[in-house]
């Protein structure tokens, strides 16, 4: 099962968290004569509120969040974030929002995967009035380098009145 895959040529995948146990991993390149250096270093421990966990790039493999859905990360060349958070108890309206001086887009997904809105941006990207249903959601930020990003309840989904006389 592959956990990362990234085109680079050259830097480093920060944040890499594995769990014990064995993995290959493969290099390609392109030049016959090209060089390459692989090196594992021991990750310099996060700051408190930092809280992404790579890999993070599918559903598969999105970040859990506690029921305050916010998280801090940093997002490499080529790398998107996945979160995962739950609406609990009945459909509630939602804003979501990414800030970071890299952030370029933000996506929110249901649980089963479909897509409920994306937005393109700079800077700052922020989605208001999504209508979330229980269950697991997914959020997905794109750009590079640090970010927040949360969804912030908004209150209950709004009932359909049926007008008087019907």
């Amino acid at each position: 099962q592959e956990l990362l895959t990234r085109r680079l040529d050259e830097g480093a995948i920060e944040g890499l968290h594995l769990t014990e146990g064995a993995y290959t991993v493969s290099v390609d390149y392109s030049r016959e004569a090209a060089d390459y250096q692989l090196t594992w270093r021991p990750a310099t421990p996060q700051p408190a509120n930092h809280n992404e966990r790579e890999p993070n790039d599918t559903m598969a493999r999105a970040t859990e969040l506690a029921e305050q859905a916010e998280a801090r990360g940093v997002l490499g060349v080529q790398d998107v974030d996945y979160f995962r958070f739950h609406v609990l108890n009945e459909a509630q309206l939602y804003r979501v929002q990414a800030v970071g001086q890299g952030v370029t887009g933000l996506r929110v997904y249901s649980g089963g995967g479909t897509l409920i809105a994306q937005e393109r941006g700079s800077g700052r990207i922020r989605m208001d009035d999504l209508l979330l249903l229980p269950g697991a959601q997914y959020f997905v930020v794109e750009g590079e380098g640090e970010y927040a990003v949360r969804a912030i309840p908004l209150g209950p989904a709004p009932t359909a009145e049926i007008p008087s006389g019907m």
